[in-house]
């Protein structure tokens, strides 16, 4: 027996939708589809509809959407981006699976159709997750297991609608990586969440550095003075937070710096009053404590606190007893960044006495005049008097004997520029400048620093050879330059960087394969995409073309010399 022929569906074939039969994979009009109201994303990037486009028109769409009915038209449940290419190629019909789903139904099979495409924007996904447990078919531990992937992915993307709003249109706008966002979040402080998205677009670090800004955000708890007790279950102590970042260490800080500054403050201020109770002076304000005369004054701490100060030697018998010279302080301090930092501290506001307690009296004499025991004068001591008396002469000295001689300064100016070289640990382009004023000489990598055994190596140099290694150290020292200064060289330099600058391969590897395509389409390259379709391929045909003022709106923005 034969088997009977497909009906083949022209493309001007009318559809009846109320004999659609629900389920069935089957053409439907493209005139009666409409954009889901429910569906959570709305940015779709013109370069992929385009690119779609073209490969409907050559092939027309080989995987059918997803509808359900809606009145006597189609809801698009997933396949928007099919549909506008549908649109823009002018076909009637289009391939598609109809299915009456609720609303809470549509939205989970479009979350789980977005979150398996190509970098699905953070923002849309947050909304759309949170929207579908804010129904309550859901848990974050179920939606997980139903787009398979991990708890931690879900709970990390509904904290991003607690960032900022200009944070999180950043995030919407691509302008910061879902990565970049997750560690935001371990933040409180809005302000500062707001301050390192701005540094990461402006100055494009990478997560790890924004990683790094954030651990400087926080403090350690094992620091606070305070009972930490209430802090066990914050969501902010990194012990909790191992079910958002799986790859935080229990490291046990406190990402809320502003509570913890509160709380630090409280303590302080029930310390300041137990100790007021005692008799005990205690100073709450800078300007006060910028007042104690550093002569007649000295910051004390107890003989087992960390801190470099004095530890008077009867600390416990008798400065704790005497309020009359003891002295605390507690105060706020403003910082460069406008954060405040808590200033603690003692004070002993009588010199005489501290020195007094510290010092061991010497023993008299013996007939020969030479002391003994605890009398004893140190060697070190002696030397350090001599090696002062030494150091007052020539600071006083050298000043006009250098200012008379023009060989002194090239010299003194080498010593600086090594000294900064070195510090940068430049020792590779050091030594090429050097090699010829090294030889019997102990290489400066063994100072570690510029120091007298290092100006011996510059005292070797000929003094007509001075402005030669001065030369060769000034270029040297390019590499560890500011950027904004080496771009505001370039117009002495004659760069144009309008001109001259174009995008290299590290740059072109951080866009995407659209970008890609419309950086080629924007600035007429010869260049044919390959046919894989891979970006590392479509990268090196960028690269085999002359790049010279093929600038990028982000890279104009950079050349720009700010006054």
């Amino acid at each position: 027996m034969k088997k009977a022929k497909k009906p083949e569906v022209k493309k001007d074939t009318k559809i009846n939708i109320q004999n659609s039969t629900p389920g069935v994979y089957q053409l439907i009009d493209v005139a009666k589809t409409k954009p889901s109201k429910s569906n959570y994303r709305k940015t779709f990037r013109k370069a992929y509809i385009d690119e779609l486009t073209e490969s409907v028109k050559a092939k027309g769409i080989l995987e059918p959407i997803l509808v359900r009915p809606h009145g006597k038209d189609y809801e698009v449940v997933f396949g928007s981006c099919r549909r506008l290419a549908a649109i823009n190629a002018k076909l009637k019909v289009m391939p598609a699976i109809i299915k009456d789903l609720s609303d809470a139904e549509a939205l989970e099979a479009q979350l789980i159709e977005n979150s398996h495409r190509e970098n699905p924007n953070p923002m849309e996904e947050a909304d759309g997750f949170k929207r579908l447990l804010d129904m309550g078919k859901h848990t974050a531990e179920t939606l997980a297991v139903r787009l398979g992937k991990t708890t931690s992915y879900v709970y990390g993307r509904l904290k991003l609608l607690d960032l900022p709003e200009k944070v999180k249109d950043l995030i919407a706008e691509e302008q910061i990586s879902a990565g970049h966002a997750v560690v935001l979040i371990r933040l409180r402080d809005k302000k500062k969440q707001e301050d390192i998205a701005q540094r990461i677009v402006s100055q494009g670090m990478s997560v790890r550095d924004t990683a790094q800004a954030v651990k400087n955000c926080s403090v350690s708890l094992k620091e606070a003075v305070f009972d930490t007790a209430k802090c066990g279950q914050c969501e902010f102590n990194t012990n909790n937070q191992a079910l958002l970042f799986p790859d935080v260490k229990k490291t046990g800080e406190c990402t809320d710096v502003n509570c913890f500054a509160v709380k630090l403050k409280a303590y302080y201020e029930d310390l300041a009053k137990d100790l007021r109770a005692q008799g005990f002076k205690v100073i709450t304000t800078e300007k006060e404590i910028n007042s104690i005369n550093d002569r007649t004054a000295e910051r004390i701490c107890a003989p087992e606190a960390k801190e470099y100060q004095t530890k008077p030697k009867k600390y416990k018998s008798e400065c704790m007893k005497c309020t009359e010279h003891h002295v605390f302080y507690f105060f706020e301090k403003k910082q460069w960044d406008n954060s405040k930092e808590f200033v603690t501290g003692e004070l002993c506001i009588n010199k005489k006495c501290l020195d007094a307690m510290n010092r061991t009296t010497p023993a008299p004499p013996k007939s020969g005049g030479e002391p003994e025991g605890n009398g004893r004068v140190s060697p070190h001591t002696i030397a350090a008097h001599a090696r002062a008396c030494r150091d007052r002469f020539l600071r006083a000295q050298l000043p006009g004997k250098v200012d008379d001689s023009e060989v002194l300064r090239k010299r003194l100016l080498i010593y600086h520029i090594l000294s900064s070289l070195v510090k940068s640990g430049l020792w590779q382009e050091i030594y090429k400048v050097f090699e010829g004023y090294l030889k019997g000489k102990k290489p400066i990598r063994s100072f570690g620093w510029v120091d007298d055994s290092g100006y011996d190596a510059i005292a070797a140099i000929k003094a007509e050879e001075l402005d030669q290694v001065i030369h060769g150290l000034l270029v040297a020292g390019i590499v560890h330059m500011e950027p904004s200064v080496l771009l505001a060289m370039t117009p002495e330099a004659g760069i144009d960087m309008t001109k001259d600058f174009g995008p290299d391969e590290e740059f072109l590897n951080s866009k995407t394969k659209d970008e890609l395509i419309k950086f080629i389409g924007t600035h007429k390259l010869a260049v044919e995409v390959p046919k894989s379709g891979k970006k590392g391929e479509i990268v090196k045909a960028i690269l085999t073309q002359d790049l010279r003022g093929k600038l990028t709106k982000e890279l104009k923005k950079e050349v720009e010399i700010e006054a």
